[in-house]
């Protein structure tokens, strides 16, 4: 009996677990490469969010509208508005960012003129204030200063 009592507690356990999902392992801090990898970097404040699909196990795929904040890599300004979409097929178990109207966040693009592409999986991205957010913001910084600096 109690054998078939810790199977049936496997079974339950195993078919939780494959549906988890993985948070990105955010290194402490930003790289060269991770900035080169993106057309925009950008404080943004999300003004509005658009789900593109009924139901997801996690966060849904969303379009977005913005306001530049804080702009660090690309042609935007402060001020400026952004729109895009996310985009991404889910890369195995990684969990697909989520974000909130009227919250500010640091976010990473790919495309450099609206609408821009926000990864929805494994993309970097961190709320204003939350853990982390200052040094990104630190090392964003000092990368596109060395940029600047060896042109």
């Amino acid at each position: 009996m109690i054998k078939y009592i810790f199977y049936i507690g496997l079974l339950i356990t195993y078919s939780f677990a494959s549906y988890a999902c993985k948070d990105l392992i955010y290194p402490s801090n930003l790289s060269q490469k991770t900035l080169d990898s993106y057309n925009v970097v950008a404080v943004v404040e999300i003004e509005k969010i658009t789900p593109l699909a009924d139901k997801s196990w996690y966060a849904a795929p969303f379009k977005f509208t913005g306001k530049i904040v804080k702009p660090i890599k690309g042609h935007y300004k402060s001020g400026d508005l952004i729109f895009g979409e996310t985009s991404g097929k889910n890369p195995g178990a990684a969990c697909p960012m989520s974000l909130t109207e009227k919250k500010s966040y640091l976010l990473f693009f790919h495309g450099s003129r609206n609408p821009v592409t926000l990864p929805r999986y494994g993309s970097f991205y961190k709320e204003v204030g939350g853990n982390q957010y200052n040094q990104y913001i630190s090392d964003l910084e000092s990368l596109m200063n060395k940029k600047i600096n060896t042109k």
